[in-house]
């Protein structure tokens, strides 16, 4: 390249200057009435008719941050349009300084270019490249000033290598002066239209990002003024999670073939680490980053996981920017550069801050909305169930009886109360220890907070766990919340466990420690509960030969028989029998609404003389069935299980016969004891009857030592 010499050679100093003004004013004078672009090539083309030389022309303008040019005005009617290429380099920014552009910028008078020369030099740049492919060789550039600032150059394009007149060089450099003012009114005049487009696009953009109350509606506002009216053609939003050490994808260009891919799949639902990533450099830097996506990969630079995306749509450089609002950044925006402005670009991403920030905002209050129904839900159902179970809590208003042994269980049950021992109930079923386990805790200073019972022959084994200690959501199939387990409901309260017996071995162990430790673990977690629980068991099991044929934990045993109450069957507290036959009689009368005053004396002999299996919950079903049955005021009739071969033709039970079944069932087993009574072994054990109580009924059932 070289500056070309204006001096005079080939004519006299005089006429060469009328010509050339002559020239001159005829350009001023057509330039004179340009106010647009469109008006202003058809002009150019018609002046620069007095170059012999040149086949084509194009003026570039410098941006404003003066790093970069791009292509002002071409001769769309040239033959290089229908090149596929045309419209990346058409529309290209290209960077300076570069060894070439930046020779005419600054210049004082047209400089030369010799195609042929610098297409041979690596540093020819691709529009260089691009206007040799179509046939130029040699092209003059002039550079274009306002107020003596550089704002462009004026290219004129030739298909040889050729010498150039004074007069020519004159009058280029004389049409580039003119042009110059011509071009800078129709800048500033875009300048000022496109500041207010953009400013109206803004005001839309803000408007539509307003409506934006999800994901998908910031989505569509994006689609629709990103891509389409910004010309960005393709987006990713990431957002820094609550860590400060991670972020997730947010929100990305679905049109793309990307999210197809695999592995940007995985990326788009996994948390990123920050550090040695781009979001690290983006998120150090207050100016948006460009990055030139093959430098990344081949210097290995940043860890690259939206390589995929960005390579699918055909990307070379990606610019990101913080989105910040009130100085919290509360997301990036990565898209292609060059499409906007810098100045365009941070309106854009003002907005999209304000409405991403709040979408976030909305998206984590509907989590937590989300979590504390769930918890509300499994409060209401916890109540429920709690409701229920005190509802259920009394079969009885009271503990009917006066025996001896019912009485020393009150004796039992008062001393212990008060105090936060273990308490293990044995006895038959149905002979009320649930109603002795919720006469301790009434009697307790626990007696405020909760008595939860569970009834550990009543689970499935699988879930026996679960229902003591808790779960967290997921823990196992089917667990789609947290539940909270009775050691963690029964917190400083009481905690019934019914049936212990029937807990298999591993449970046994793991109840073992939560009764020593005072703490549980709900499944799924490994977090560790403190729980201060009261543990009341009952068993109808003989827990003892458990233990020995190792059914049953020794350990667990002697942890829960600190204080045991052996409740006596119904047969040995026969005495109790028409009070209770009383009461129960009264209370289903009252429910069913009819008026029953009394129960015959028959009826109560025939109920004393039947052994009850069931005890007093056999009974109470018994009398409620007889209640059921009459139709007077006098119950005269009841059926018994054992008994009803010994109805009459009436249906009323034979006294005689039940005394006789019973005397006869005591005769075998004396017999079996060769006579003995007492000890091991003998009659009272086999009958689980104190011995008094089986003297009582021998003398009764008028069965003497010859009898026996």
């Amino acid at each position: 390249m070289q500056k070309m010499n204006t001096g005079i050679r080939s004519k006299p100093a005089r006429d060469r200057n009328d010509a050339l003004n002559k020239i001159l004013l005829s350009t001023s004078e057509a330039f004179s009435h340009i106010r647009t672009k469109e008006d202003l090539l058809p002009i150019l083309k018609q002046q620069l008719k007095k170059l012999s030389f040149y086949n084509d022309v194009a003026i570039t303008k410098v941006d404003e941050n003066g790093n970069r040019y791009s292509a002002f005005l071409v001769n769309e009617d040239s033959p290089r349009v229908n090149d596929k290429d045309y419209l990346s380099v058409r529309n290209a920014h290209n960077l300076f300084p570069d060894g070439l552009y930046e020779l005419a910028l600054y210049s004082e008078a047209p400089v030369f270019y010799n195609l042929e020369a610098i297409i041979n030099s690596e540093r020819a740049p691709a529009n260089f490249r691009f206007l040799y492919t179509h046939g130029t060789r040699a092209m003059v550039g002039v550079s274009l000033k306002d107020k003596n600032q550089p704002i462009g150059v004026l290219f004129l394009f030739s298909d040889r290598v050729i010498s150039f007149s004074p007069l020519q060089l004159g009058l280029v450099q004389g049409i580039g002066n003119q042009l110059a003012a011509t071009v800078a009114n129709i800048m500033a005049q875009e300048h000022i239209r496109l500041k207010e487009a953009e400013k109206s696009l803004l005001l839309e953009f803000s408007s539509k990002m307003a409506t934006a109350r999800d994901r998908r509606g910031l989505g569509a506002v994006v689609k629709s003024y990103l891509k389409e009216i910004f010309h960005i053609r393709e987006y990713i939003m990431t957002i820094p999670n609550e860590d400060n050490l991670t972020y997730s994808y947010f929100l990305h260009d679905l049109s793309t073939a990307a999210p197809d891919d695999a592995g940007f799949k995985v990326i788009t639902g996994t948390a990123m680490p920050i550090e040695g990533t781009l979001t690290a450099a983006v998120l150090r830097s207050d100016e948006p980053i460009v990055f030139p996506i093959n430098d990344i990969i081949q210097q290995n630079t940043y860890y690259f996981p939206s390589r995929t995306f960005w390579e699918a749509a055909g990307a070379k450089f990606i610019c990101g920017m913080k989105l910040s609002v009130a100085n919290e950044v509360v997301g990036i925006l990565w898209v292609q550069p060059d499409q906007v402005n810098d100045e365009l670009l941070r309106g854009v991403c003002a907005q999209i801050a304000i409405s991403l920030s709040n979408i976030r905002a909305s998206e984590k209050i509907q989590r937590h909305l989300t979590r504390i129904e769930g918890y509300r839900k499994q409060l209401e159902r916890e109540n429920q169930y709690l409701q229920e179970q005190i509802k259920d809590s009394y079969n009885y208003e009271q503990i009917i009886g006066s025996n001896s042994g019912l009485r020393n269980v009150f004796q039992l049950v008062s001393n212990v109360a008060h105090s936060n021992s273990t308490v293990l109930l044995l006895g038959e079923t149905g002979t009320g220890k649930e109603l002795i386990a919720t006469a301790i805790h009434n009697g307790s200073p626990r007696r405020k907070n909760l008595l939860v019972k569970l009834n550990c022959a009543a689970m499935p084994i699988q879930l026996v766990e679960s229902e003591l200690f808790g779960h967290e959501r997921g823990s196992f199939t089917g667990a789609f919340e947290r539940r909270i387990g009775k050691f963690e409901l029964a917190d400083k309260g009481t905690l019934f466990l019914d049936e212990i017996g029937e807990l298999s071995l591993e449970i046994q162990c793991k109840l073992l420690r939560a009764i020593q430790e005072k703490e549980i673990e709900r499944l799924g977690c490994n977090t560790v509960i403190k729980t201060d629980t009261r543990i009341i068991a009952a068993s109808n099991r003989d827990l003892k030969n458990d233990v020995e044929t190792g059914k049953f934990r020794a350990d667990l045993f002697y942890r829960l028989n600190v204080f045991p109450i052996i409740l006596p069957p119904l047969r040995e507290r026969m005495e109790d029998i028409p009070i209770l036959v009383s009461f129960f009689m009264h209370k289903y009368a009252q429910k069913t609404g009819k008026k029953i005053r009394s129960i015959s004396t028959a009826v109560i002999n025939n109920l004393m003389s039947y052994h009850w299996p069931g005890n007093v919950r056999e009974l109470e079903h018994v009398i409620e069935r007889s209640v059921l049955m009459t139709a007077g005021d006098v119950i005269t009739e009841v059926v018994l299980p054992q008994a009803a071969k010994n109805r009459t033709a009436t249906g009323v039970e034979k006294p005689d016969s039940l005394i006789e079944n019973e005397r006869a069932y005591i005769l075998s087993i004396l017999k079996k004891t060769n006579g003995r009574i007492r000890g091991a072994e003998g009659a009272a054990e086999i009958l689980k009857i104190p011995p008094t109580t089986l003297h009582s009924k021998l003398k009764k059932l008028g069965i003497r030592k010859s009898h026996e």
